[in-house]
């Protein structure tokens, strides 16, 4: 099994209006738990 990095971008508008967003704390904390458990599972399998 082979795994990829994908490519990532940035878009400072779009992170702006992200921050403005009320639900912005949970969201962004259930995306970098998302991404920290990919990271363990690559890893780890």
């Amino acid at each position: 099994m082979t795994r990829t990095r994908p490519q990532i971008e940035s878009n400072a508008q779009q992170w702006d209006e992200c921050r403005r967003c009320p639900e912005f704390n949970s969201c962004y904390q259930m995306s970098m738990a998302k991404v920290a458990l990919e990271n363990w599972v690559a890893s780890n399998f």
